[in-house]
């Protein structure tokens, strides 16, 4: 059984309370860090998941998909040159 808040709690601090989100992950990474590592490192560490929680401006998963389907065309544009030898 975890020691501290739960996954929805933690997500809540994280939207709402960003100050005390930090503030809790200190005192678990130091008291309890198997709990940190399960509960609390993964918002910090999963960047499309933060980007996800932002409220303004372009989040960075869009940016994400933007450049994928922008290398994807570029990668198609240089394969058809190789193949018809152009």
């Amino acid at each position: 059984m975890s020691s501290g808040p739960s996954r929805e709690e933690l997500l809540n601090y994280w939207k709402t309370s960003r100050a005390y989100f930090d503030e809790l992950a200190r005192h678990y990474k130091t008291s309890d860090p198997d709990y940190y590592k399960s509960h609390i490192e993964p918002f910090y560490t999963n960047p499309l998941y933060s980007a996800g929680n932002k409220s303004s401006g372009f989040s960075n998963r869009i940016i994400i998909t933007i450049i994928i389907y922008i290398s994807m065309i570029i990668f198609g544009i240089i394969l058809s040159f190789i193949a018809f030898g152009l």
